[in-house]
């Protein structure tokens, strides 16, 4: 019988050499179980960073197309927002931006389009200069990006645009190459990017490629980090793989410890089971590694790896066919013998590859040539990044982007953008930089150029008869002429329309006239015939001199388009040369200045509506009120009003008046709507059946422009007016000139319900041929006739004729001018039936309270 402690002795003598074999197996799995984690989460960080670092290059590259796309420029450099909207909204829908938005170069917001993320710096903090930044905001991590956008080197503004590093999209791209779950963490932020667990708390990640264990919502995880550097910060990338496929592995290497105490022969299937797992880890391993290379040769760019001495170890499909060569040529080749990058712009060797390929970070070559051994040269995008950023001497991944087609579809549109589609001469942008450039060449020098503004005559002649088409042979036939009669330094442009500019470099002013000579009596020759019609078309030139007392572009694009106006006004087909401070320039420019004042006043509901009565000659009261004129005034920037006859003249000449017609209607109509849609027909008493409220005034303009009886319609319609409550007064002179469109406005506006005024009749005695023909309801006789009918008799005959001849043709007849109770006793005797003047009422505000006041009645 054994004695106790011998067998206690025993038990520990064969039990101690297992658990010595059972711990170094242990040990040895552990370490295999840790380094195939290890590897496996350093081959999904790679991935993940090759995705991610796509990802923001395709960002960053759409982002660089959009600034250099033509529309942006030219909606931008016009200021033109509603278009520039459209235009950025539909690249929203196309890219994978959260948010585009449009800054000038003050750093003013032009245009935003996208989500505005409340807690994200938006652009804001570095919306003056260029370059990229990390925001964070509702649970993302936005890369926002600041480029500028230019032309010929001119910078029009700023476009930025915002991407979410962990968008749905990327997500979608990362889910199928990255084995585990991935997020980004970001000032002790964790932002999820195919993770379907909650988003861990990742502090302490510890240093880059160091395999931890962490637990997320009562899971094991294995953890790993690598340091991205994005937008010149380190954002973490973070793979986390769950632990609970090695939960049986690790329960029955326990086992197998325990078994180990009991039998030699346990531990020998322990260790064989060991081999087993370090085998499948080695197999998962090589399917990673499979799977890196398989995507690495699926995608466009070229990607090549080196070892520490810069030797090419590995070179994908795309990297050999920019090389040109094949892969066996390639593998083991010296990276500075295998690759030749140049500068686009000097031809010079960009870099020594070798020299950084041990670097640390991150270097980008945006504009360079990649010559292969085939001499072919290619336009790339080049990025060296260290294997292994933890450790910097474990070689290095160089990346190419093809983007030959980028670069000439940049160069095609810079050229597109300076000229013009129709005659391919600069068009006024370009034309506007080289006359800067051309300004600022003459500073402290006694050089002389000349500036020419050409105005083709007759072209509206052409348009109106053969159509645009025909128009646009003449423009370009024109346009033939001048570079054919131009030198070969000057700068020709068409400016718009039938419009050119023209710079003559280092000229004399005689020479210029002789020249601008020259241009008239070329396009005066020319005889322009289209479908058996000829015609023949002139031009008006404006001349100015640029030299090194010139300041402004502005001052002296006016001076040269008053100078042509100028040309025009002298009987056309001739030169004009004019001077910054010429009496007949410094008019002309005033009128500019005030027909842009008055566009402004309209922009800004600078308009006023006044109100002044028409009332019965019978019961001058205005108690009495049966009608009144509606009447607009204009208020400059102080606020002070301004006269009807210092701002409507001058919009009649510019075309003005159609807006200013159109601002009266819509404004008259929202502000009286609900005494409007009160209107009911009188059916008894003075203008039986023709009762109107307010009566408006229309220019000659807005009588020929097509549109605007549809408009009318729209706004009468929209708010549900009667057409029997508003009249519109056209003056005599408007008629005559244009006594078809008029009949047929008035007789569409008739079929609503409107009735008609003709304004200032008599002024012109022709007129009376005519009014047989005109479907009017009211006749105003000019108050010039009736201001002197106490004094004079033949004005007291005129209106005497007028009223009767009114009555005759069943019109109503309202006498204007009537300025005291003398003259409204007269009328009312002669039997005129209404009246309007400032003595039955003043002109008042539409919106002032209207008030009680009663005039003398007749004596």
């Amino acid at each position: 019988m054994i004695r106790r402690p011998f067998a206690l002795a025993l038990v520990a003598g064969m039990l101690l050499p297992a658990l010595v074999v059972a711990y170094l197996l242990w040990q040895g799995f552990v370490q295999q179980i840790d380094e195939s984690h290890r590897k496996r989460l350093f081959s999904s960080l790679n991935i993940l960073e090759l995705v991610i670092s796509k990802g923001l290059e395709d960002y960053r590259a759409a982002l660089l197309r959009l600034a250099a796309d033509n529309t942006l420029q030219v909606t931008m450099g016009l200021d033109i927002r509603p278009q520039m909207r459209r235009y950025l909204r539909t690249q929203f829908e196309l890219s994978d931006f959260e948010y585009i938005g449009v800054f000038d170069l003050d750093g003013n917001e032009m245009v935003w389009v996208g989500d505005r993320p409340e807690s994200a710096a938006a652009c804001q903090s570095f919306r003056l200069g260029n370059g990229e930044r990390l925001a964070v905001a509702e649970g993302r991590l936005f890369l926002e990006r600041l480029v500028t956008v230019s032309q010929q080197g001119q910078a029009l503004g700023r476009l930025c645009a915002g991407l979410a590093l962990n968008s749905a999209s990327l997500a979608a791209v990362i889910a199928p190459k990255v084995d585990g779950e991935a997020f980004l963490y970001w000032k002790d932020q964790s932002f999820g990017l195919n993770a379907s667990v909650d988003r861990p708390a990742l502090n302490g990640l510890g240093v880059d490629g160091q395999l931890l264990n962490i637990v997320v919502a009562g899971a094991k995880y294995h953890a790993m980090a690598q340091s991205l550097p994005i937008a010149n910060q380190l954002v973490k990338g973070v793979v986390l793989v769950n632990q609970d496929e090695y939960a049986s592995a690790s329960r029955e290497s326990l086992q197998v410890v325990g078994l180990v105490l009991l039998s030699v022969l346990l531990i020998t299937a322990f260790g064989l089971r060991m081999f087993e797992l370090r085998r499948k880890a080695e197999r998962q391993l090589l399917q990673e590694r499979e799977k890196a290379v398989v995507t690495l040769a699926s995608i466009a760019d070229g990607v090549l790896t080196t070892d520490p001495d810069g030797h090419i170890t590995y070179a994908n499909p795309a990297a050999e066919q920019l090389l040109g060569r094949r892969d066996e040529s390639v593998i083991g080749a010296h990276l500075y013998d295998a690759l030749e990058l140049t500068s686009e712009v000097t031809g010079e060797r960009l870099l020594n590859l070798e020299a950084l390929a041990n670097r640390d970070t991150e270097i980008r070559f945006e504009d360079a040539v990649l010559r292969g051994v085939n001499g072919r040269e290619t336009p790339v995008h080049c990025a060296v990044a260290p294997i292994d950023r933890a450790s910097p001497h474990s070689g290095s991944v160089i990346t190419f982007r093809d983007v030959h087609r980028e670069r000439e579809l940049r160069r095609r549109l810079a050229w597109k953008a300076s000229r013009d589609d129709l005659t391919g001469l600069l068009n006024r942008s370009e034309f506007r930089r080289g006359l800067k450039t051309v300004i600022a060449d003459t500073r402290g020098t006694d050089s002389h150029h000349c500036l020419l503004y050409i105005d083709l005559d007759e072209f509206k002649a052409v348009n109106d008869t053969c159509g645009h088409r025909a128009g646009d042979d003449l423009l370009r036939q024109v346009s033939a002429s001048l570079l054919s009669q131009l030198r070969q330094a000057d700068v020709v442009a068409r400016l718009g329309g039938d419009e050119f500019g023209v710079i003559l470099q280092h000229c004399s002013r005689e020479r210029g006239l002789e020249i601008a000579g020259d241009i008239i009596e070329i396009i005066n020759d020319r005889r322009f015939q289209y479908q058996n019609r000829i015609f023949h078309v002139g031009a008006s030139i404006g001349m100015v001199s640029v030299t090194r007392d010139t300041e402004e572009i502005e001052d002296l694009l006016a001076t040269v388009d008053a100078a042509c106006y100028a040309a025009k006004e002298r009987g056309r087909n001739r030169v004009f040369v004019g001077a910054i401070d010429s009496a007949k320039i410094l008019h002309r420019m005033d009128e500019l200045s005030q027909a842009s004042n008055i566009r402004q006043a309209i922009k800004d509901n600078r308009l006023v509506l006044y109100r002044q009565s028409i009332v019965p000659t019978s019961r001058p009261s205005l108690d009495n009120e049966v009608h009144a004129e509606v009447l607009v005034r204009m208020l400059d920037e102080e606020g002070g009003l301004v006269a009807p006859g210092a701002f409507i003249p001058i919009a009649e000449r510019h075309g003005l008046m159609q807006a200013i017609d159109r601002w009266v209607v819509t404004h008259l109509f929202e502000t009286e709507q609900p005494r409007l849609q009160d209107w009911e027909p009188v059916t008894e008493g003075l203008g039986s059946g023709k009762d109107f409220v307010y009566s408006i005034n229309l220019s000659g303009a807005s009588l020929t422009d097509p549109t605007f009886l549809d408009f009318i319609r729209g706004e009468l319609q929209r708010l549900s007016i009667p057409g029997g409550a508003i009249a519109f007064e056209i003056t005599e002179t408007q008629i005559i000139t244009h006594l078809d469109k008029a009949v047929s406005f008035i007789q569409a506006l008739k079929a609503l319900g409107c009735r008609f005024l003709l304004d200032d009749f008599g002024s012109g005695m022709s007129s009376f041929g005519y009014l047989k023909r005109l479907p009017v309801d009211y006749l105003k006789i000019d108050g010039l006739f009736v201001k002197d009918i106490l004094s004079d008799p033949i004005d007291r005959a005129m209106v005497k004729m007028i009223n009767e001849i009114g009555h005759t043709m069943g019109l109503i007849t309202i006498a204007e001018y009537v300025e005291n109770p003398a003259i409204l006793a007269h009328i009312s005797k002669i039997g005129v039936d209404m009246a309007q003047g400032f003595g039955i009422s003043v002109p008042v505000p539409l919106l002032e309270e209207r008030r009680s006041l009663t005039v003398v009645g007749k004596s």
